[in-house]
Parts: C-alpha cells; structure tokens; sequence
C-alpha cells in the first residue's frame, strides 16, 4: 500500500472493499501496529495509536486463529476485557468481579451463554465469530476493526453482527469494517474504496459511483458485475 491518508468520524461505521489483494487486512494491522509503516503516523483522539492500543478492540478474520488453542469461549471473552489493562495486571491479573461482569454481559448478548464453557474449535465458524465480537465487546473499547466478520457466518448471525454495530455506533463507538460484500453499503455512513492505494472515500451514494468502481475492480469482471448491481439497487 501507500500513500493512505484519511480521518474517522467519532461514532461512525465506515466500510473497507475492494478486490483480493488491495490491502484492506493489511491496513487494519498496520493500524494495530502489527505491520510497521514506513512513514506517518497513526493518531487516535490526538495520541499516537501505540498510547491508546487498550481502547481499540480488534475481530481477526478467522483464518488468521488458532482454533486448536485451548480456551473455552468465556476465556476468550474475558481476554477482551485484559485487553484494557496495560502492565502487570494486564499480564498476571485475575479478572474480578466487574471483569467476570462485562464478559458474561457481552457473552449474553452475541446469544452464547450456553456455549461458554465449551472450547472455541467445537463452535461453527458463526459462533467463533460470535465469539470474537464477544471479546471486542468486553473490551469497551472506543474504536473497533473488524476483518470480515461477515464471511463464512448465517444470516441469524450477520443480523446479530449488524444489530450489535448498530447499538455500538448509537453509544458513540466508531467502527471500521472490512467486507467483500457490497450489499453492506447502504448501511454504512461512509466507504473506502481500496486497491493498495484509496480510490475513493466518502458517503456511499456519491463515493461508489461507475467510474470509481471501475478503477477499484479494474478488470475483475465479476466483483465489478456486483459493484454495478448493487450501485444500481442504491439508486
């Protein structure tokens, strides 16, 4: 990638497509720091992202798991809420009881009380999602990325998904999502169109316009056939 440069909205969901291979996974984890950058910077309410890491909440696309791990889905819950701390109590602390709290509250609500003590490789890959986003939740967080939390998942759980975002964005959470699928954009309050460079960023109606797909797409004749469709049902 290079020359990115844009700013987020407080409270808003911005949405991140564009074909296999432009950047949009190696984006969030530059964001995270688990990429370096070669020049820039990376600011969050003013600080530089490294001081304020405990207030981004992070869903990995699921490939990118160690699903063998031994942790029951309450255990990776709660490692959200960890996730907060910063030095020792962060390493070697012991949730209390606000921290068993937040993580059975955010357990209860992606709807998997029932699975918590059960280990995260027997679930479906839309409760290992659920999961995740469980964990992003118990963080509290201010800012979350999400990678494609949306693939591989039913339409129960992408309801879910897009219930949680909706409540999220409501308490002033700002969210960042990666999708493959453009059906989302009538949801979003801005896209970026991506292809290791931002083509275009703005309201969906003004920002994914023919033009700017065709530059996103290029020529993969199938995805920019469903960029047309869906411009089309946007109109």
């Amino acid at each position: 990638m290079r020359s990115i440069s844009f700013q987020l909205r407080a409270g808003t969901l911005t949405g991140i497509v564009g074909p296999n291979g432009a950047g949009k996974s190696t984006l969030l984890r530059s964001i995270l720091g688990l990429i370096p950058i070669d020049t820039g910077e990376i600011d969050f309410f003013g600080e530089n992202i490294h001081q304020m890491r405990s207030r981004i909440g992070y869903v990995p696309q699921k490939q990118s798991v160690d699903w063998d791990f031994p942790v029951t889905v309450l255990d990776v819950v709660s490692m959200g809420r960890m996730a907060r701390y910063a030095g020792l109590r962060r390493l070697f602390g012991r949730p209390d009881a606000a921290d068993r709290e937040a993580a059975w509250h955010a357990i209860e609500k992606l709807g998997l009380t029932e699975l918590a003590d059960r280990h995260i490789r027997q679930l479906s890959g839309g409760q290992q999602q659920r999961a995740f986003l469980a964990r992003a939740l118990c963080q509290q967080a201010d800012l979350y990325l999400l990678d494609e939390p949306l693939t591989g998942v039913d339409v129960a759980t992408e309801q879910t998904i897009f219930a949680l975002i909706e409540e999220l964005n409501a308490n002033g959470k700002t969210i960042l999502l990666v999708s493959h699928d453009l059906s989302i954009l009538d949801r979003l309050d801005q896209v970026m169109l991506l292809d290791r460079r931002i083509v275009a960023m703005g309201p969906p109606k003004q920002t994914a316009t023919e033009e700017n797909l065709r530059k996103t797409y290029g020529g993969r004749l199938s995805l920019l056939d469903e960029a047309e469709a869906e411009l089309m049902r946007m109109k």
